[in-house]
Order: structure tokens, then sequence, then C-alpha cells
């Protein structure tokens, strides 16, 4: 979908730019990812630096370390569900088959109706649109832009990623029939 207004051209511009400094991983993973797999499938030592590196780059930074960020244990933990399992493949895989089916756009002239809440966690890699445009796809009926965080807030920053979910579930029991 286009952007309309100068704040989604604004987004745009620099969510492409990010994209083209750091979204090779990216482009990979939609056009080869079991080149990727084979290239790794017998190196975990290159699929845990692949895996760190999303980490690296999706983190919210702006006010703390990677390493005060994440622990060792979480990230090595988290590589080794990849890694154990035999499961990088099909994590890869995923980006081609979400481009393949076209699941990161909405068909024109389509909206999701649900009522849809919005997180958004400031990054650096991946800044979040404007309202305006999410809302032209999706029901929004919850925004919140959320003061730290980043891709994978609820290893970042997880008592406000706790909070929050309790905070939209409230909302949703004061606001949905039949509930007490």
């Amino acid at each position: 979908m286009p952007p309309e207004t100068a704040a989604e051209r604004e987004w745009k511009t620099g969510y492409d730019a990010k994209q083209a400094e750091i979204g090779a991983y990216s482009r990979l993973q939609e056009t080869k990812p079991s080149s990727l797999a084979y290239a790794t499938v017998d190196n975990p030592v290159g699929q845990l630096a692949w895996i760190v590196e999303r980490f690296h780059d999706w983190a919210d930074l702006r006010d703390r370390d990677f390493e005060d960020v994440f622990t060792m244990d979480q990230l090595l933990t988290n590589a080794m569900l990849y890694i154990l399992t035999d499961r990088f493949h099909s994590a890869a895989q995923y980006y081609a088959d979400a481009e393949t089916e076209g699941a990161r756009f909405m068909p024109p002239g389509r909206r999701v109706e649900v009522p849809t809440a919005f997180s958004g966690y400031p990054s650096a890699s991946f800044p979040h649109p404007p309202r305006e445009w999410v809302e032209r796809v999706y029901n929004i009926t919850r925004w919140k832009d959320m003061p730290h965080g980043g891709h994978f807030p609820a290893m970042e920053v997880p008592q406000l990623f706790i909070d929050d979910i309790r905070s939209w579930a409230s909302e949703l029991r004061q606001t949905s029939p039949g509930t007490r």
C-alpha cells in the first residue's frame, strides 16, 4: 500500500533506507533460504552468529549496551531451540513462504475488522508506521507507543511487556459483553 500522507512518506523513506542498510538477511531468507540452511546445517556456531546478529540489529540499544539487554543464557537458549531441533531451515523458509504467499500485504480494498491492539516498541531497525497507515488496514481499537523495547520486548523489557498485555486484557474484559 503506497504512502498517502507526508508522515507516511517520511516513515517509508526511513524504513526503506534502514532496510537497505541491514535488510540483506531478509532478502537472502526470502530468496535462498535453503542455501543459507545448507551452508550452516553442520555449523552451529554459524547458526548462532546468524541468530545473535538479528538480536543485536533488532534490539532497542538506545540507552543500554547489547550485553545489558540480553543475557548470554537467553541468547544461547534461543539459538539452541533452533539448532537442537533442526529448525533453522524452517525459520529461514518462513520468509520465502511469506513472500510467495503475499502475507506481508493486504489485498487492495481488504481490511481486518477484528478489533486490533497495537503496541509500538521503539526500534531503529524497524520503526513502526504511522497510525493512519495501519488504520487503513486494521480496526485499531488500542494504540500504544512504548517508551522502550525493540523487536523482542518480552526479553528486552519483560515487565513493560507484561503490564501492557495485562492492561489490554483488562480493557477487553471491560468492553466485552458477557464478561465480569
